[in-house]
């Protein structure tokens, strides 16, 4: 079957040690679940065989979970099992092919090999492996060129929220542009505001702009937070008894001046003057 773009194996098993009846395992999902539930039933079989209490031949499913197959029905004939019997059928040892097999690593192990690459908190790595592996592989291919660290931060906000928004969007395409706007944004050279607003216009359009950078001159800043604080006091005393209330002058500033000043830069300002009076 498929699911989410990704091939998933969905199979039933038959199973009896030396000597005992078949028990058929159905429905179960994946590989690795696969291989649970056959260790599990064999080592049931082998306990039952050895308190000689025999082994029933049934339809049991796989609990993902707890990790145990149980009981669904009994099966009487042998055509309940839907298949022909072949007595000649020879016995495979498949643990020698099982062995040359490689799988890719799963979201878990990618996110210990990330982190120790790129020195980024496993958690944020696995929340955005698990999300999306297109992003993941956006994240891996990018960090060579611009910091990790602020790379993840757009990944796992932004970029994330509006690829769920438009899914028909190949991510490969718009990945070129998505890379030139987190990287003017890690050199310094456009505002948060910039980028979330250009990484929307990617998702809806294919690309960016003309990215709006910021002003190096900061004297217009500091005149535009002076000019508010000292028209606005009551706004000042807000900020002064509520640190949050920031956030609101921060928001209106970056609107005034269309995002020509980073936020964290705006917010070191008003705290600056506040603090100077």
């Amino acid at each position: 079957m498929v699911e989410g773009g990704d091939l998933k194996i969905r199979a039933d098993a038959n199973i009896s040690i030396k000597g005992g009846e078949r028990v058929e395992i159905k429905n179960v999902t994946g590989l690795r679940n696969l291989e649970r539930a056959l260790e599990f039933e064999h080592r049931r079989q082998e306990k039952l065989s050895k308190a000689r209490m025999g082994v029933k031949r049934e339809t049991r499913s796989f609990d993902e979970e707890k990790g145990v197959t149980v009981a669904s029905r009994e099966k009487e004939e042998e055509q309940d099992y839907g298949y022909i019997f072949e007595p000649d059928l020879p016995v495979f040892d498949l643990k020698e092919l099982a062995g040359l097999m490689e799988f890719p690593p799963t979201a878990s192990e990618k996110a210990v090999e990330l982190e120790k690459k790129f020195k980024i908190p496993i958690n944020e790595v696995k929340s955005l492996l698990l999300s999306s592996k297109p992003i993941g592989e956006l994240f891996e291919d990018m960090a060579a060129r611009i910091d990790p660290s602020r790379l993840i931060r757009w990944l796992n906000s932004t970029v994330k929220a509006e690829h769920y928004k438009h899914l028909e969007v190949e991510l490969k395409k718009v990945a070129p542009e998505i890379e030139r706007v987190i990287a003017a944004e890690a050199a310094g050279k456009v505002s948060d505001g910039v980028v979330k607003s250009a990484i929307k216009r990617i998702f809806e359009t294919g690309g960016a702009g003309e990215l709006v950078e910021l002003d190096e001159s900061e004297s217009d800043l500091e005149e535009i937070v002076s000019r508010i604080l000292y028209e606005e006091p009551a706004l000042k005393k807000e900020i002064e008894s509520r640190s949050k209330a920031i956030n609101f002058l921060v928001g209106r500033i970056i609107k005034e001046t269309k995002g020509r000043y980073d936020a964290r830069r705006i917010a070191e300002v008003i705290r600056s003057k506040i603090d100077s009076k």
